[in-house]
């Protein structure tokens, strides 16, 4: 196990898989412990549900992506929910950090096909514990992961010279979301180093971003970014599309736990109001109190493990 420790996934199900075989009385639970104290510090150091790569085009490679998305998805809530049994703090505040932080660049088949149903497995478990959110990990999980797809996936509504942010935070690049936030301003120069340039210009390049265009003025050192005009009717239609969407994905989680994991910040999810879940985030970033709670876990028969 311990050379395919950089596979994630094969990691998550290995660990997982040694815990049923616990709960079924077939390994004990001293062996277990031994295992998962071996192995989890190089599978945390090493984490990445990203190394699957991105779902291929529609063949049966695809087929076998889909597969892998959704084993993971279910081996990784069943990990976390282990690692609280094994009174394994540490390692959930790690994971929940690592999580969170990939999904902040994930793409939308990985948030389809992998993290909702990953947060929804576990908030299924959860409220089946009767696991309280406040002062919970895993609220702090909820906020951020949501919070992530409902500003990068869904974004802002459009308005006419508003455009939707990049997603980078460095120094120049919050300097053009003020550009395109800003309804009444269509076009702007940046002056740049040199070297910052061609990460500046990447949103623009190829057909992600055709409501932008940019030049670069060699002498000057700086970038001239431009709104193009959009066709408004049609923008906003898919925009509400996917709003309409993220709603109805959201109805798919039990209501009552989905408030209460989600706090302050459940109104302006269930409503995408992007600018309100992006002030929100920041502060659930900020947040440190990870105290780990306890529940009981059973095994298929219902009988109660013991946790130490």
């Amino acid at each position: 196990m311990e050379r395919n420790i950089h596979c994630t996934p094969l990691g998550i199900g290995f660990l997982t898989s040694i815990y049923d075989a616990s709960s079924q009385g077939i390994i004990s639970e001293d062996i277990v412990r031994s295992i998962f104290n071996d192995v989890l510090p190089n599978l945390v150091k090493k984490f990445s549900i990203m190394c699957i790569g991105p779902k291929p085009r529609p063949t049966s490679a695809s087929d076998q992506w889909l597969q892998h998305a959704e084993a993971i998805s279910r081996h990784l809530s069943a990990l976390l929910q282990e690692c609280v049994i094994w009174k394994l703090g540490w390692t959930v505040d790690i994971l929940i950090t690592k999580i969170a932080e990939e999904a902040a660049t994930a793409s939308e088949d990985f948030f389809t096909f992998l993290y909702l149903p990953f947060a929804k497995h576990l908030m299924i478990d959860l409220k089946s514990r009767e696991v309280e959110a406040h002062a919970s990990p895993f609220q702090k999980l909820f906020q951020l992961l949501l919070g992530t797809w409902i500003v990068r996936h869904v974004g802002t509504e459009p308005h006419d010279w508003v455009r939707s942010k990049v997603s980078c935070t460095c120094i120049h690049c919050k300097q053009l979301n003020k550009l395109l936030r800003n309804g009444s301003e269509k076009d702007r120069g940046f002056q740049l180093p040199p070297d910052s340039i061609h990460h500046f210009v990447q949103p623009f390049q190829g057909l992600s971003r055709p409501d932008l265009t940019y030049k670069y003025i060699s002498s000057l050192s700086s970038v001239l970014v431009t709104k193009n005009r959009i066709d408004f009717a049609t923008v906003h239609r898919n925009w509400s599309h996917r709003r309409d969407v993220a709603k109805e994905t959201l109805l798919e989680f039990p209501t009552d736990t989905l408030v209460a994991f989600l706090g302050k910040m459940f109104q302006p999810i269930i409503s995408c109001s992007v600018d309100d879940v992006e002030a929100l985030m920041e502060v659930a970033k900020s947040s440190t109190t990870l105290t780990i709670v306890d529940f009981v876990q059973t095994n298929k028969w219902g009988k109660r493990i013991k946790t130490q």
